[in-house]
């Protein structure tokens, strides 16, 4: 399962860094630098962020306009999630699509990247990709390569997606 490789990565950069992934990656998200060197506004990867759970624009976006979730805590997959974290996923869940359904997206691919239930998970957490399949953006010849070239950079697109929260919270 695609969670496993998750994992098996965790243990790798535990060895080689001595370091917890999801926590460096949390730490490389709150700190983001933008690749064309631009300071000020637009620079955060953070889309909504609440009760403990994270809707963040990942740096490195496998598909445009490629959306991730993720719980603050150590959930390695929904059995580890309390109640008001579960609540939590929903509500962000749902504000992920609205938002992408606001920007154009008719059909979103989500892959729920989670731990073995039996698992110690060792630093895995939760995360869950959402990739919009976009009508004027179909597959190019970069992805073919297992290269995606995106149109924008991922802190512009996290501003744009920030801009429909006021609409999609309300509504």
């Amino acid at each position: 399962a695609c969670g496993d490789l998750v994992a098996e990565f965790c243990e790798r950069y535990k060895e080689e860094t001595g370091r917890d992934f999801f926590s460096a990656y949390l730490e490389a998200i709150r700190s983001n630098r933008r690749m064309d060197g631009t300071k000020g506004e637009n620079t955060s990867l953070v889309v909504y962020e609440d009760r403990g759970v994270m809707l963040f624009v990942p740096k490195a976006q496998t598909s445009q306009w490629e959306l991730q979730v993720m719980p603050l805590g150590e959930v390695g997959n929904i059995l580890e999630a309390d109640p008001a974290t579960r609540a939590a996923l929903d509500r962000t869940l749902l504000i992920a699509q609205k938002i992408l359904a606001r920007l154009g997206a008719r059909l979103v691919s989500s892959i729920e990247y989670s731990s073995r239930i039996t698992a110690n998970p060792g630093g895995q957490r939760l995360l869950y990709a959402l990739l919009p399949k976009l009508p004027y953006s179909m597959g190019a010849f970069s992805e073919a390569q297992l290269r995606w070239v995106n149109g924008h950079f991922p802190e512009d697109f996290a501003a744009a997606c920030r801009l429909h929260l006021p609409v999609v919270l309300d509504g």
